[in-house]
């Protein structure tokens, strides 16, 4: 059995293109939060799509995320490789799915809830990166982040829009 990955394969280049966030995993400082940025960037060229292009958009990220962690896992010698970051750039962009639409501060918000639970990873989310593995271990953790993070913003959103709206 060949233990050894074939990193001339064009398929696994491809997976740890994708997985890396072309490249962007590779940044050596904090790959997690420019992997969270580049979502944001997607997120804002993406905008004028309509809402089912962009949940498909999620779910095919979501599952193409799990089949490129798991190779580029195996490439890179590590469970949970710093360098995938497709992680935080489908977990990201589900928290900023739930919220929309938003303006720049909402979008600020998102990005520091995301981070925040990502970094964190408070009950469910530890206890998924632990439970799982492979592919869909990297990647369980920071797609519940999203939609817990996603979850909050919208739970703050609607307390301070009602409290705006009490107080005028």
């Amino acid at each position: 059995m060949n233990t050894k990955p074939d990193i001339t394969s064009i398929k696994n280049q491809w997976a740890l293109i994708l997985a890396t966030g072309f490249g962007v995993g590779f940044i050596p400082f904090a790959p997690g939060t420019w992997g969270s940025l580049l979502s944001v960037f997607l997120y804002l060229m993406l905008l004028p799509i309509p809402f089912y292009i962009f949940i498909l958009s999620i779910l095919i990220l979501s599952l193409l995320g799990i089949w490129c962690s798991d190779i580029s896992a195996f490439i890179l010698a590590d469970k949970d490789p710093s360098q995938v970051v497709i992680d935080e750039i489908a977990g990201m962009g589900i928290c900023l799915f739930l919220v929309q639409p938003m303006k720049i501060l909402g979008i600020i918000f998102c990005f520091l809830a995301f981070r925040t639970f990502d970094i964190l990873k408070p009950f469910p989310i530890g206890y998924l990166e632990k439970k799982f593995k492979g592919g869909f271990g990297i990647m369980i953790d920071d797609l519940v982040a999203g939609i817990i993070a996603g979850i909050i913003v919208l739970i703050v959103r609607v307390y301070f829009y009602k409290f705006m709206l009490t107080t005028l």
